[in-house]
């Protein structure tokens, strides 16, 4: 351990926009600390189209492949299902839960916002 390293043993922390990324690096970063790690991220492309598990699941493979524990979340964590989901997901599989990571984001068609459909400002306020 590099002398003053932030330690994250034992903790168990929730990661949104961990399939990609900024929040990927973010769940990449505490596993390699020994924080316990839920991937939360539903795939999705950046106008919220498309939903994949695969970028969480290849997050986790990533964590386990070194020596780190994390599960996968792919819900859609814009609903109160989807959020209240990946809080009982890391509870059930970790017994616990220190923190949430919140990365997950996405901007419709990179347009400005007094350009955005409803539906896309929907998505927007849903997700960031």
């Amino acid at each position: 351990m590099a002398q003053g390293e932030v330690r994250f043993d034992g903790r168990a922390i929730v990661v949104t926009g961990a399939g990609r990324g900024i929040g990927r690096a973010h769940a990449l970063l505490l596993a390699s600390r020994g924080a316990m790690v839920v991937v939360a991220d539903n795939g999705t492309d950046m106008e919220g189209d498309d939903p994949s598990p695969e970028p969480a699941n290849s997050v986790v493979e990533e964590i386990k492949a070194s020596q780190g524990k994390a599960v996968a979340f792919t819900e859609d964590l814009g609903t109160e299902a989807g959020s209240t989901g990946a809080v009982e997901t890391c509870l059930k599989v970790f017994g616990r839960i220190d923190g949430v990571l919140h990365n997950a984001s996405t901007v419709p068609n990179l347009v400005k916002v007094t350009e955005l459909s409803s539906h896309d400002m929907d998505v927007v306020m849903r997700i960031n």
